[in-house]
């Protein structure tokens, strides 16, 4: 099932529905064998892109060009793109087997019965399903379905994997237990996969870079690290947690977890050069952290998280003092 790892360049592709633009003018290239994760709020084009990608939209992209591997496929249909995609829900067929739903894609292209048999079992061993080939998908859970279909995507040896927020419906155990197995598997495979999320831990865990959409336009894209150390805006940084303060001379970026909670007595932190001052609100407790809002002396509200737990914490109506080193701040002055 090894494949060469196919490129993926998307050039100036604006896409909607009807009249109206959901994508405009998104361009990215992708590695072969990389995994791009597409992320961002619900609306802002990220199913609608792969989509495209797929050949599944009622309509070409109003603009722009998709290749893969340097052949331009706007013209092609689905079924010609050697891309394979799982969907939110499993979508398995009632009525056939584990390895009738597996299979299904092998049999429309009229592959002999052996190889079929073949092929499915190594998709089960896979995504380790092995001994589940004879049972229905209403003997399964939610995530040995979706192993399923993941399997049946694998089983067409695809150039493209595409997976649209598939573990969604999953409780967090199991969406665990499944990110690491595509990740392994899109390892061992070397094959290029676009994974749709509005998760942004889901998406550092799983990417090696993050495509962030905001209002079906790419506001970033880079390795996960750089969305929590160099956010290129202000929408970035407020997408990514990034606690934003107002100033005449632009806009403050902090990162929660670096800020450090003290108490107006406490010794001055010579890293800091401009701490901020004001009193709690609220403390949640939560063990290994401890969240507190603080509403700045500006009136301004600041969350900050801490790794717990502490000997003594600051109460609600405390003064406290917040220090925060260089590392923790990006200063944004274009509006």
């Amino acid at each position: 099932m090894m494949r060469e790892g196919t490129s993926v360049t998307i050039e100036g592709v604006t896409a909607g529905y009807g009249r109206g633009h959901v994508l405009e003018s998104i361009s990215l290239s992708i590695e072969p064998g990389e995994m791009i994760c597409l992320l961002g709020p619900s609306g802002c084009g990220k199913s609608t892109l792969l989509r495209v990608l797929a050949g599944l939209h009622p309509q070409e992209p109003g603009a722009g060009e998709i290749r893969l591997s340097g052949r331009i496929v706007n013209q092609l249909p689905a079924e010609l793109r050697r891309t394979a995609m799982v969907f939110q829900r499993p979508q398995l067929f009632p009525w056939l087997s584990v390895a009738g739903n597996i299979g299904f894609g092998l049999k429309m292209q009229k592959l002999p019965p052996d190889l079929i048999r073949q092929k499915v079992e190594e998709a089960l061993h896979l995504v380790q399903l092995e001994g589940y080939a004879a049972r229905r998908p209403d003997e399964l859970s939610g995530g040995q379905a979706q192993r399923v279909a993941l399997a049946r995507a694998l089983v067409t040896t695809p150039d493209l994997l595409l997976l649209d927020e598939p573990f969604s419906a999953l409780d967090e155990n199991l969406r665990g237990e499944m990110r690491h197995l595509v990740r392994q598997l899109q390892r061992e495979l070397h094959l290029t996969t676009i994974f749709v999320t509005h998760d942004q831990t889901e998406a550092a865990i799983l990417a090696d870079r993050i495509a962030l959409l905001l209002d079906g336009r790419l506001a970033q894209f880079d390795p996960p690290r750089q969305f929590f150390t160099a956010p290129n805006s202000r929408e970035v940084a407020r997408f990514f947690g990034w606690q934003l303060l107002e100033r005449p001379d632009g806009t403050l970026a902090l990162r929660p977890e670096l800020i450090r909670l003290r108490l107006p007595s406490d010794s001055p932190d010579p890293l800091c050069q401009d701490p901020l001052h004001g009193s709690i609100l609220t403390v949640t407790d939560l063990g290994l952290r401890i969240t507190s809002v603080v509403q700045l002396d500006t009136g301004q509200l600041i969350e900050v998280a801490e790794d717990g737990p502490r000997p003594v914490s600051p109460m609600p109506g405390s003064r406290v003092r917040l220090d925060y080193p260089p590392q923790a701040i990006v200063h944004f002055t274009e509006p």
